[in-house]
């Protein structure tokens, strides 16, 4: 079945996309993914998060029907009638993404009424405009992120050994001494100047790009905001050198940077001997970290384990269940610095496969079985009290425990974070009819002994970030500014009682320590994540101090 559209006087007839109950957006074009299939490298393919059909406004393209295809990285888009395959888009050139509320006069109807007008504001190089910058300067934009696509795996999963037995920060002593630079050919060198300098020649100008979905069960504007946020995340941690280790990825040898694939009959089968070793009996604890720290790192270096972890009936229950026991001290005679180690590791693990699995149907149903036990379970556990209680330890004890009570909260944050905007997409598509929203978060939490210190540690490490030495921030570091910011927006917005204790408690840090005037200095413009940051912070220090 489908329905009819009409635009500037044309008539086409579209699939319907019908919303099932587990959330996901689902189409019956096959026509399209035939051609994606035939027409796309195996690589790009694999990366297509959604397509969705929209009427199309930008500066070469006047109001046309036209398929718009999301990967992890880029918009495409192709003729209704898919004939060719282009780029609309990086992710790394948008400014902002947003609803506009009007009227579009070139269609008709329930469609005209029911459409969903997307303005996307990107940068583009402008050939006809020299740019400004001094001869000799040096252009703040993102250098790994481009050559991110198609780094290679320092190692593929498959060649360590048949059940990932790798080190997460396994690195031979030549790779640590080599310079990023090294292994590059001379003559790639010269031409990767050239290309730089023929940038430089260049002025950047903002465009525009209008998508209209006239889809009544649209969720096009979602996966937008959701792919541009993972990426932003994604592209910034590129950046950090301890992450691209920790990804697999090498600075040597960039003609090569393709991840080494390993087939999914492979990957099933390496998943399901360390999820049977995962969920034996009676493991000790030194073992059940050893295979925590293998599946962390192997989902670093291969996505697909994410879409076998939310397919597994297991491993999320048995996570939630270790980080349960574990924050409560359930496990007798574990060290409260191994508890620590344990907690984060399990945290991260959590963040990870939440983060760019929204088109994953298996997930939506894991956490929404049994009325959403298990989720609420996990929320339960992850919130805790920021200060440790170490009455007979010595002071190098305490720091040290400190620490990682430290590295727990971040963790933590960072999963409230994914569980936030999972929850914020879920509020704004009430046809989906399930009770995950932000709404229920915090009206679940409400009763937490530990929320309010809990909240308040974020705040409070939001301010101390900022007020600290002026020095730029890491791009781990900018990442969880941002993860906070959105938290403690959320916190604003959707609870009354964290809004008043946030106002009350932290007023007067935010009016003298908060600047937004210098967070150029603490956010790289090269950091893709930096001016999302600096606008969420805005909003953030604009509720926080507003007058009651």
């Amino acid at each position: 079945m489908g329905r009819r559209v009409c635009v500037c006087g044309v008539k086409v007839d579209i699939p319907m996309a019908r919303s099932s109950a587990r959330g996901l957006l689902r189409h019956n074009n096959s026509k399209l993914d035939t051609f994606l299939k035939r027409n796309t490298s195996r690589d790009v393919y694999e990366r297509i998060r959604v397509y969705e059909p929209c009427v199309v406004v930008s500066g070469s393209v006047k109001k046309v029907f036209m398929h718009v295809i999301l990967s992890d990285e880029r918009v495409y888009l192709s003729e209704y009638q898919p004939r060719a395959l282009r780029e609309a888009l990086s992710f790394r050139h948008i400014k902002s993404i947003e609803l506009i509320n009007d009227l579009p006069d070139f269609l008709s109807g329930q469609d005209r009424e029911r459409s969903m007008h997307i303005r996307v504001v990107h940068t583009a190089k402008d050939p006809g405009k020299k740019s400004s910058r001094p001869k000799g300067s040096v252009q703040n934009k993102p250098s790994f992120p481009s050559r991110g696509r198609n780094s290679s795996a320092r190692h593929s999963l498959e060649g360590v050994s048949p059940s990932w037995r790798i080190s997460p920060t396994s690195m031979s002593s030549s790779d640590q001494r080599q310079s990023p630079s090294a292994s590059v050919p001379t003559a790639l060198m010269r031409r990767a100047s050239t290309e730089e300098q023929e940038q430089e020649q260049e002025e950047e100008k903002e465009e525009e790009l209008h998508l209209y979905a006239v889809s009544p069960s649209s969720r096009i504007y979602l996966h937008l905001q959701s792919s541009w946020s993972s990426y932003i995340i994604r592209s910034t941690l590129m950046l950090d050198p301890v992450y691209r280790k920790r990804c697999g990825i090498s600075y040597s040898s960039p003609q090569k940077q393709k991840y080494q694939k390993i087939s999914w009959e492979r990957t099933c089968h390496l998943f399901s001997q360390l999820s049977g070793e995962l969920l034996q009996e009676n493991i000790s604890l030194e073992s059940l970290y050893l295979l925590l720290q293998e599946l962390h790192t192997a989902t670093n270096r291969n996505p697909t384990i994410k879409k076998l972890f939310w397919r597994s009936p297991d491993l999320y229950p048995f996570l939630v269940k270790t980080l349960s026991e574990s924050s409560q001290g359930g496990q007798e005679g574990v060290h409260t610095a191994d508890r620590l180690l344990l907690c984060t590791l399990v945290v991260q693990i959590l963040s990870l496969m939440f983060r760019e699995t929204e088109i994953e149907a298996a997930r939506l149903s894991m956490l929404t079985a049994k009325q959403g036990a298990l989720t609420e379970n996990m929320l339960l556990a992850l919130v805790c009290d920021p200060d440790l209680q170490l009455p007979d330890s010595t002071d190098a004890s305490k720091s040290s425990l400190n620490k990682l009570q430290a590295d727990y909260l971040d963790a933590a944050s960072a999963l409230l974070f994914e569980l936030v905007v999972f929850c914020q997409e879920a509020s704004r598509t009430p046809a989906l009819g399930h009770f995950l929203t932000i709404g229920w978060v915090f009206r679940l939490l409400k009763p937490h002994p530990f929320l309010l210190p809990f909240v308040g540690y974020q705040a409070q490490q939001l301010v101390l970030v900022l007020w600290g030495p002026q020095d730029p921030l890491s791009p781990s570091q900018a990442v969880l500014l941002f993860q906070r910011c959105r938290v403690l927006l959320a916190c604003l917005q959707h609870s009354a009682c964290l809004s008043k204790y946030i106002r009350t408690g932290f007023k007067e840090e935010f009016r003298y320590y908060v600047k937004t005037s210098g967070l150029e200095d603490r956010l790289p413009h090269h950091y893709p994540i930096s001016q999302p940051a600096q606008n969420l912070l805005s909003q953030l220090l604009s509720l926080v101090l507003q007058k009651p």
